[in-house]
C-alpha cells in the first residue's frame, strides 16, 4: 500500500488505468491503524486495484475537496477518476471485498 502525496493525487486516479482505493488517515488514529491493516490483507489478492493511502495532516485540501472530516475514510475511484465508493469508520473484510467488485463490475459494463 502505497503513501501518496497530493500532488501524485490526480496522477493515480486518472492515469494507472486501474480502479483506485485510496484510504484517507491520520497517522495517530488507532481506528486508521487497523484500516491499514486490514488493507494490506485485502490487497494480497486484490492485483487489479491501485491501493493507496494518503495522510490527512500532510494533503488536507483533498479531504476537504471530499469532505471528509471524520476518520477512517475509504474512497474508491474508476479508472477514468470518478469517485465509485466512499466507506468510513470500521467495515467488515467481506463489505470491503463487495465495494471493490462492485467497483470493478462497473467498469466492466462500461466496456460492453
Amino acid at each position: 500500500m502505497k503513501d501518496i502525496s497530493k500532488e501524485e493525487f490526480k496522477d493515480y486516479i486518472t492515469n494507472t488505468n486501474k480502479v483506485s482505493l485510496i484510504q484517507f488517515y491520520l497517522s495517530w488514529n488507532q481506528d486508521c491503524k487497523k484500516v491499514t491493516e486490514q488493507l494490506l490483507k485485502i490487497e494480497e489478492n486484490s492485483k487489479d486495484i491501485n491501493f493507496l493511502k494518503i495522510n490527512i495532516n500532510e494533503s488536507g485540501s483533498i479531504a476537504a475537496t471530499y469532505y471528509i472530516s471524520v476518520m477512517p475514510v475509504i474512497l474508491m475511484f474508476t479508472k477514468e477518476g470518478k469517485l465509485a465508493k466512499r466507506l468510513s469508520g470500521l467495515n467488515s473484510d467481506d463489505y470491503i471485498y463487495k465495494c471493490i467488485n462492485e467497483t470493478l463490475n462497473n467498469q466492466l459494463d462500461k466496456l460492453y
